[in-house]
């Protein structure tokens, strides 16, 4: 219902949501440098993670497999546990952690998806 709310211009663009998921991935494809995970951020987990929920959530199993793993490899590089007190700001850390934990409940919500 949301989506159908959106201004004509837009649903003319993309009249399905499927069509919108498919146009960010193809952007974010385009626009990622060759040495893209050699400097990951949050901002890089938080776009994974989002492609990854959107694909899942139209249907495109493969693909929502392919940003899960990016997601997860970024999230586990990021939070380090072996690095967590080399951070001295304690909000990156907390950001860091609490981004862990949304990429489990992410795999939880997955998984209840696919097995029922």
């Amino acid at each position: 219902a949301h989506y159908q709310s959106m201004s004509a211009r837009f649903r003319a663009a993309y009249p399905t949501i499927c069509e919108f998921v498919k146009r960010v991935h193809l952007v974010v494809q385009r626009h990622r440098d060759p040495d893209f995970h050699e400097n990951l951020t949050m901002t890089d987990w938080g776009l994974a993670c989002t492609l990854f929920m959107s694909h899942a959530c139209i249907g495109q199993s493969s693909s929502a497999r392919m940003y899960k793993a990016e997601a997860t490899a970024i999230i586990i590089e990021l939070v380090g546990h072996h690095r967590l007190g080399k951070y001295s700001n304690p909000i990156e850390m907390q950001l860091r952690k609490k981004a862990f934990w949304i990429m489990v409940a992410a795999h939880m919500w997955v998984y209840l998806l696919i097995t029922h």
